[in-house]
C-alpha cells in the first residue's frame, strides 16, 4: 500500500469516527490526544538530555577508550578547520555566532551560587567571545565587504532590491 493510498485511508476512517461520535466530542478527545503525545515527545526529549548531561563524562570516557585521544585530537582540528572556513565565508554570522554563545556562557556562569576563581575566568572567557564575536561582525561590514556595498546601493537605491550580495 502506497504512503498515499494509506494516509487517505487514516482520513477516511477519522471521518467517519468524527460523524460517529459527533463533531464536538470528537474534536475534544482529539484535542487531548495531541495534547498527550505533545507532552510524551517533551518529556522524552528531556529524558534524553537528561541522560547525556549524566552520563557525559561516560560518554567521552568512551570516546577516549575506543577512539582514543588521536582520533579525538583529529576529530577537533577538523572541527577547528570546518568553522575558520565558516568564518572566512560568513564573518557576520560567524560574529553573531560568537555573541551567542559568549552571552550562554556568561549566563552559565553568573548563575552559580557562590563565585570561585575558575567561574570568574570563565566569565571572564564569555565576555572575551563576545567582544571577538562583535569584531568579527565589524569587520565583515568594512568597506572592503560585498555585503556591505550591497547594503549602501540599496540605500541609494542603485541596484534592485531583490538583488543578492555576491
Amino acid at each position: 500500500m502506497s504512503k498515499l493510498r494509506f494516509a487517505q485511508k487514516v482520513v477516511r476512517s477519522l471521518e467517519e469516527l468524527r460523524a460517529a461520535i459527533g463533531p464536538q466530542r470528537f474534536d475534544r478527545a482529539a484535542k487531548k490526544w495531541i495534547a498527550l503525545f505533545g507532552i510524551g515527545i517533551y518529556v522524552g526529549i528531556g529524558f534524553g538530555v537528561y541522560y547525556i548531561a549524566i552520563n557525559l563524562e561516560g560518554i567521552l570516557h568512551w570516546i577516549l577508550t575506543y577512539l582514543g585521544s588521536i582520533a579525538l585530537t583529529i576529530f577537533a582540528i577538523m572541527i577547528g578547520l570546518l568553522a575558520y572556513a565558516f568564518k572566512l565565508f560568513l564573518r557576520f554570522v560567524y560574529g553573531l555566532i560568537e555573541i551567542l554563545i559568549g552571552i550562554i556562557s556568561v549566563i552559565l556562569y553568573t548563575s552559580l551560587a557562590s563565585p570561585t576563581t575558575q567561574s570568574i575566568i570563565q566569565i571572564l572567557g564569555g565576555i572575551y567571545i563576545i567582544v571577538r564575536g562583535l569584531d568579527n561582525a565589524y569587520e565583515s561590514l568594512s568597506s572592503d565587504n560585498q555585503i556591505k556595498k550591497w547594503i549602501v546601493r540599496q540605500k541609494q537605491g542603485n541596484a534592485p532590491s531583490t538583488t543578492s550580495p555576491t
